[in-house]
């Protein structure tokens, strides 16, 4: 799919951050999903210049402000608080 194909969506209105500077060479995806969620219930995929993230059955896909390694990246879900955190080199 090129850039201009993909629609970004925020079906389960999600509140989501960006954030370039806390570790260089890394985009940072922060997502507060409610804590008591199953994580069985989220599935992520992450592409060079978009990531689409099912969260129970509503979708949150969002164009990357740069160009990342799929491959490399990780997901991790905080115990204490529910939120996401997408780590894209």
């Amino acid at each position: 799919e090129e850039r201009g194909d993909i629609r970004q969506c925020n079906e389960g209105k999600w509140v989501f951050q960006f954030n370039e500077e806390q570790k260089p060479g890394y985009v940072l995806l922060d997502i507060s999903i409610q804590k008591h969620l199953s994580s069985s219930l989220i599935d992520v995929d992450i592409h060079p210049t978009y990531v689409s993230i099912v969260i129970k059955s509503k979708i949150l896909r969002l164009i990357l402000p740069a160009e990342v390694k799929a491959e490399e990246s990780t997901a991790k879900r905080s115990t204490t608080t529910g939120h996401l955190l997408l780590c894209m080199p």
